[in-house]
């Protein structure tokens, strides 16, 4: 397999790979990934096929591991292995120094074999949209997203200005003199997805969720990855997947995780 760096020419390709394996990508996923990505996404080629693709979302020098995907027809082969190698080579280069991932229960014991370890959990909820009580919550204008990254930044512990402002077409503000707290909502393939969610207290926390879930599309299911122990899952809504949120090497420090960081961006970005 030759592996070379994701480029917006093999977003079809990609697409076909998180299509067939049931994911909620779409094209415009595809894409904020590569721009997040700071050159660390991945396509692996056999003949000339896209087989195999990894990213690692850059925040600044941590890193965020996902899109590993294998073609169903060329799973057992290694395939995944050697790509996922080659990413995490490639950010320890770019000066990485900390790499993060949500693990499914199958995937864990892999990622301890790497040398990855246990950091929080994390829990995909389904449910569906509604129409919104009364909130205090606006949508997002350009003029709020210096104070959206500096909020963010001080909470989940990373720099994600590229990501959130590749977000923020589709987001909500809780705050009057000042932004308290922030989340973003986006259309998936078969689902839409609310995350992240930032704010400073649970009740700005769920206003913030309960408009959102106003403004996805009432016609398909909507996501939201919690933290375990959630004081915020919206009514009706039930458990799809748990994962472990693991880290490389052990940190002590929070990583995409805090008392105030309530949704996570997607398993993809953290």
């Amino acid at each position: 397999m030759h592996i070379r760096l994701l480029t917006d020419r093999d977003i079809p390709d990609a697409l076909r790979l998180s299509t067939q394996a049931g994911w909620n990508q779409t094209e415009a996923d595809w894409r904020r990934s590569i721009e997040v990505c700071g050159g660390l996404a991945f396509a692996g080629w056999v003949d000339d096929r896209v087989v195999a693709t990894a990213t690692i979302a850059r925040f600044g020098d941590i890193g965020w591991v996902g899109m590993v995907l294998v073609d169903e027809s060329n799973r057992g082969e290694g395939l995944g292995g050697a790509i996922f190698k080659h990413a995490v080579s490639s950010a320890s280069q770019a000066g990485i120094k900390i790499l993060g991932l949500d693990a499914s229960d199958m995937g864990r014991p892999v990622y301890l074999k790497q040398g990855f370890v246990d950091h929080s959990q994390l829990i995909r909820w389904v449910g569906t949209a509604r129409n919104a009580y009364s909130t205090n919550t606006r949508l997002v204008c350009a003029e709020d997203l210096t104070a959206i990254c500096e909020l963010d930044r001080s909470v989940s512990g990373v720099d994600r200005r590229d990501l959130l402002v590749s977000l923020a077409t589709q987001g909500r503000v809780i705050g009057s003199d000042a932004i308290d707290g922030f989340g973003f909502f986006r259309a998936g393939r078969t689902a839409s997805c609310i995350g992240p969610v930032v704010a400073r207290s649970d009740d700005q926390a769920r206003q913030l969720i309960e408009s959102l879930l106003g403004d996805c599309d009432p016609a398909h299911p909507v996501l939201i990855d919690l933290p375990e122990g959630s004081s915020v899952v919206p009514q009706g809504f039930a458990v799809q997947r748990r994962l472990t949120r693991m880290v490389r090497p052990a940190i002590n420090g929070k990583l995409l995780t805090d008392v105030h960081f309530y949704a996570g961006a997607g398993f993809e970005w953290g």
